[in-house]
């Protein structure tokens, strides 16, 4: 090393004096050239161009090429020595230019973790790469969910389930920005951001709306068959069904009704209550209740009672099915179930036929077939007499009112006898009583002895099966039962007569017509009568034949003027 320092000085030193002494002879062989006169303005310029330096010879010191950094989260800064060298790439990396041997503090930051850093020795000609794995800063989260069980995600990651009570509490999440979601089958999902700080524990109320709806399906038909669309067919009204949000389409049809379609709203977290009052189907009522008159004239009383039963089991106060209910139980001699039906027919303004044989007479020797129709007003006899049987009777009609008592009669295992007593109302003290027997009794003729056993003669007695009597006593009571009914009728009414309005009308011929006014005394009723039928000596017979209807807010009771002068 001496020795090239020591060549590189005389080297120079030779050059300078070369330049000193360059022209030989020096001041004494040459003139000096005259002195330039100065002159204003401009300088002149050099135009001889500078010689470039000599470079000095150095040693050959080699530098580092790289220093790379990997980080695990990326994104994060890195510094050296305290200035910020440049942040890490999506993919964790950073390359740092050449840099000069020597001894470096690398460090790695990132908010939300723990800040790392590595002391850094570079040698001449050292690559380096460095990867640092920051660890998060931690915080603890307690979540309360309603309904309980609902799953919670973590930035879209599943971390767990609220539990029975609806709370969860989760450790170790890195503080910092987070989004929450919280989520349950049926409801709608609760997404909330969280910025989550070192300092104190995070805590999140999650409260999820239903994202379902309910509907309930109600209606006035029994046994109804509901199709909704899109939910299926329903046998029974349907009650709180859980379905989507949207319209649905509603189709309800039941036995003997008119099918109704409607639509309904459901919206989420709500029920929806759709109530249809399906419409009677008058005509297929019409067609059932006529197949089951038809069954009864064939005396097909089985099927005719089930086709009441289907009829009445839609329309409980179907007169004409509870009539033939009736009938057809007093033929198969169900005496319990002939009354049940038979009041109710009675009471829905039915009317009731019962077959009888009528005991008449002297000695009461002739018995013929009779027609007993009983209504909620009155009684009607018609003795369907033969040409060759006679009978005291007429075809009549009266009031329930005349009738003073049923009665019956015999020794419980033979003659059985319903008696019914009327009262004529023009003559309180006159009555009439008629005899009836069974259906099925008829007459024998046998010896018969007087009182005393003086006289022996033939005479006739009336044979009456086993069920006579209940048959006897059933319709005595059911009679009975009717003239009751009719009694508190008109207690009724009379309880109810502040109706602001009543029609009159006698029916028939002697109708009086267009009478609509407001509730009238009992003179005006008596006058009107009087006036209809042109002889004041009728009018007890003119009241007694008369009907009324009073009607008023919704109201309506029938009966006759009698019990309305009564009331």
């Amino acid at each position: 090393m001496k020795r090239i320092l020591t060549l590189v000085v005389l080297s120079l030193f030779l050059c300078s004096t070369a330049s000193a002494f360059q022209g030989g002879g020096g001041e004494s062989t040459k003139k000096k050239a005259a002195p330039k006169k100065k002159t204003s303005g401009a300088k002149t310029a050099n135009t001889t161009p500078p010689r470039p330096p000599v470079p000095l010879a150095r040693p050959n010191t080699p530098t580092i090429t790289s220093v790379t950094v990997n980080s695990n989260p990326p994104n994060a800064t890195v510094t050296i020595n305290g200035r910020t060298a440049g942040t890490t790439d999506s993919n964790g990396y950073l390359a740092i230019g050449s840099m000069k041997p020597g001894v470096y503090t690398v460090s790695v930051t990132r908010p939300g973790y723990q800040p790392d850093e590595r002391v850094l020795n570079l040698s001449a000609g050292q690559s380096e790469t460095l990867n640092f794995e920051l660890q998060p800063i931690t915080q603890s989260l307690t979540i309360s969910s309603t309904p309980a069980e609902s799953e919670i995600y973590i930035d879209d990651v599943l971390r767990g389930r609220t539990d029975a009570s609806g709370n969860i509490r989760l450790a170790d999440l890195p503080v910092g920005e987070h989004r929450i979601a919280v989520r349950k089958s049926r409801y709608k999902e609760a997404v909330i951001s969280l910025s989550l700080s070192p300092d104190k524990e995070g805590q999140i109320n999650a409260s999820l709306e239903l994202a379902v709806g309910f509907l309930t399906v109600t209606t006035n038909a029994p046994n109804p068959s509901i199709d909704i669309s899109g939910l299926g067919h329903f046998a029974n009204p349907v009650s709180k069904v859980e379905c989507q949000t949207g319209t649905y389409s509603v189709t309800i049809s039941s036995p003997l009704y008119v099918t109704s379609r409607k639509e309904v709203s459901v919206s989420a977290g709500k029920e929806a209550q759709l109530s249809v009052d399906l419409e009677a189907d008058t005509e297929a009522r019409n067609r059932m209740a006529s197949e089951a008159l038809e069954a009864y004239s064939s005396k097909q009383y089985d099927r005719a009672i089930n086709v009441a039963k289907t009829l009445v089991a839609v329309d409980a106060k179907h007169p004409q099915a509870l009539t033939v209910l009736a009938e057809s139980y007093f033929m198969k001699d169900d005496f319990n179930s002939f009354t049940k039906f038979g009041s109710q027919a009675i009471e829905e303004g039915g009317s009731l036929e019962i077959p009888l044989r009528h005991k008449h007479g002297w000695g009461a020797s002739i018995m013929h077939p009779v027609r007993l129709v009983l209504t909620a007003q009155a009684i009607s006899f018609d003795p369907q007499l033969a040409q060759d049987v006679w009978c005291s009777n007429k075809p009549f009609t009266v009031s329930l009112e005349m009738l003073g008592a049923a009665e019956v009669g015999g020794n419980r295992e033979n003659e059985i006898t319903l008696r019914l007593v009327f009262v004529d109302p023009n003559k309180p003290k006159k009555t009439t009583t008629l005899s009836f027997a069974d259906r099925e009794s008829y007459l024998v003729e046998e010896a018969k002895n007087t009182a005393g056993g003086f006289i022996r003669y033939k005479g006739q007695t009336m044979v009456s099966r086993r069920q006579a009597y209940g048959a006897m006593s059933f319709i005595a009571g059911l009679l009975n039962r009717a003239k009751a009914g009719m009694k508190a009728r008109s207690e009724s009414a009379m309880a109810t007569n502040n109706l602001p309005e009543v029609i009159l009308d006698i029916g028939g011929s002697d109708s009086v017509t267009g009478t609509t006014a407001t509730l009238p005394t009992v003179e005006s009723i008596v006058e009107a009568n009087i006036k209809a039928l042109g002889n004041p000596a009728r009018w007890t017979t003119a009241i007694l034949r008369g009907t009324y209807t009073w009607t008023g807010s919704g109201n309506s009771i029938a009966g006759t003027y009698e019990e309305y002068l009564k009331g």
